[in-house]
């Protein structure tokens, strides 16, 4: 990978990480937000 793609793939983890950390703080259920705010399914149904 180049330098330039190395930070910017450092500065997303940064941000995934933080969300990760701030919505387990807050008790925020990431999987639902994103399903229902970006409209996919990311569980399977069958629980």
């Amino acid at each position: 990978m180049s330098v330039a793609l190395d930070e910017l793939s450092d500065e997303l983890a940064d941000l995934l990480g933080f969300t990760l950390v701030l919505a387990k703080r807050w008790g925020v259920d990431l999987v639902t937000a994103l399903e229902r705010k970006w409209h996919m399914q990311l569980t399977s149904g069958d629980q």
